[in-house]
């Protein structure tokens, strides 16, 4: 799926049972997970979450980010 937002935004991805990969398409946000480790990403950078991984949220920095998601 894919996704535009320039507010905060939390995921879920408990019930995925999966890791989870974010493809930043445009602009810049920061990931924070549930165990509070943060990383920023830009455009066309990429981030791999564990399954492991229960909640995300992603923080814009600047006007707007949009991102790829998917898992298997």
């Amino acid at each position: 799926r894919s996704f535009e937002s320039s507010a905060n935004v939390p995921l879920c991805t408990l019930s995925l049972y999966s890791f989870v990969i974010f493809i930043c398409v445009e602009g810049a946000c920061r990931l924070t997970d549930d165990n509070r480790n943060e990383i920023t990403m830009c455009a066309g950078e990429t981030v791999l979450l564990p399954a492991s991984t229960q909640e995300v949220t992603i923080v814009p920095e600047g006007e707007r980010v949009k991102l790829l998601e998917t898992y298997v």
